[in-house]
């Protein structure tokens, strides 16, 4: 290592090994993470609580404040997670606020996580001002992959009455009625 980093570099370098901590600890057995507690704190708050929850290891659910955490580390459990991480960590996420459950939804239905995505979705309450036409499309999406045609053909209908221009939501309405028959 230089002598004369600059502090660009040394923030780079601090960015890079807290990711790796937070990594190793989500994906560390519970048992490793309890008993290693000192390296947890090294975290900021709102991820000590994500590794936390995530394994179990507190009662209290994410709030709030854990919001930014939370969907910092989902970006690293997407890229490095495989199907029991990415899974138990969006359970773990499903009490967070609502207008954070949409954003945290779009993630996983903009990385393919069809099943993550819809557990997000199905959080939001039918009256919060966050059910529009955009979360109606994401969860008809959300069902087509998942084969849940009729659902999903209720979804994009309820899009496109709802005035969705974007997409071509007739393709999309096409398919699922020809996932029907």
């Amino acid at each position: 290592m230089k002598a004369n980093k600059n502090s660009n570099d040394l923030l780079v370098d601090a960015t890079r090994a807290m990711r790796e901590l937070v990594l190793a600890e989500l994906f560390s057995p519970a048992e490793t993470v309890q008993e290693d507690i000192a390296a947890l704190r090294l975290l900021p708050a709102g991820m000590q609580h994500c590794v936390l929850c995530f394994h179990g290891l507190q009662e209290e659910k994410l709030q709030a404040e854990d919001s930014d955490a939370y969907e910092t580390l989902l970006k690293e459990v997407l890229r490095y997670g495989d199907e029991t991480v990415i899974a138990r960590y969006a359970e773990v996420g499903t009490e967070l606020p609502v207008p954070e459950l949409r954003k945290i939804a779009r993630q996983f239905f903009e990385a393919r996580r069809w099943r993550e995505a819809l557990l997000f979705y199905q959080q939001l309450p039918a009256d919060a001002p966050e059910v529009d036409v955009d979360f109606w499309y994401g969860v008809g999406g959300c069902c087509m992959n998942l084969k849940i045609y009729e659902t999903a053909l209720e979804c994009f209908e309820k899009a496109k009455t709802l005035g969705w221009k974007l997409k071509n939501v007739d393709t999309y309405i096409s398919w699922c009625k020809e996932g029907l028959a």
